[in-house]
């Protein structure tokens, strides 16, 4: 949570998202609830224990008032899952 943040700003925050199977873990994508938000992860495969950032940016022109954004990170291996995590700020 950003808090209140200047309009137009950009606001930046590095998600860690660790490995803690004992398979190697594919991040298949990023994807963002918003378009006032950018995600991008550093690393695609993730050896058991490794951890990568997943770097995001929220646009502050993009809004005005309070927002709430999901982030949706999506592996396929070893199994498919979603990692959700929330950039939330005030404009």
């Amino acid at each position: 949570d950003f808090g209140i943040a200047e309009r137009g700003s950009k606001l930046q925050h590095a998600f860690t998202l660790t490995n803690t199977t004992d398979k190697e873990v594919r991040i298949k994508g990023v994807r963002v609830s918003c378009g006032c938000v950018d995600a991008k992860t550093d690393d695609i495969y993730l050896s058991p224990g490794a951890a990568t950032k997943i770097r995001a940016t929220m646009d502050t022109s993009r809004f005005q008032g309070s927002k709430s954004v999901m982030i949706y990170v999506e592996i396929d291996r070893p199994r498919h899952s979603t990692v959700s995590m929330r950039l939330a700020a005030v404009s």
